[in-house]
């Protein structure tokens, strides 16, 4: 991993996977049910990705997933870097988890976590 960048402070690294390079979303703290928000990107593998796809989800206080949203990436992806829109979900609870992370789908097997972060907002 050549840099460090989670903008969002505080951020932890999730059970499974690396810690994502570099992950930042605006606004922070979210807005309410239904604004925008986004975040920005910037991520690279060492190997090419097969079937891969990024993941954001909305945790409770619990980790246990509320909401979310996936994006299937294109194959042989060695790089993201880019910016992706959202909307705040209308049944956010008021101490929630942002976790975004790249998942590679292993043939029959379990999907594997390639690398996440997590930012947690109890305040």
């Amino acid at each position: 991993m050549l840099y460090m960048a989670n903008a969002n402070d505080p951020f932890i690294p999730c059970e499974d996977g690396t810690l994502m390079n570099s992950v930042f979303w605006d606004p922070d703290p979210l807005g309410g049910p239904g604004s925008s928000v986004s975040f920005n990107i910037l991520q690279r593998f060492d190997n090419p990705t097969a079937e891969a796809t990024l993941e954001f989800a909305f945790l409770d206080a619990n980790s246990k997933h509320t909401s979310g949203v996936t994006y299937n990436l294109i194959p042989n992806t060695t790089n993201i870097n880019f910016t992706y829109p959202m909307l705040v979900p209308q049944f956010l609870p008021p101490q929630y988890i942002v976790q975004v992370q790249v998942v590679e789908a292993e043939g029959i097997g379990d999907p594997v976590v390639l690398c996440c972060v997590r930012f947690p907002r109890f305040g």
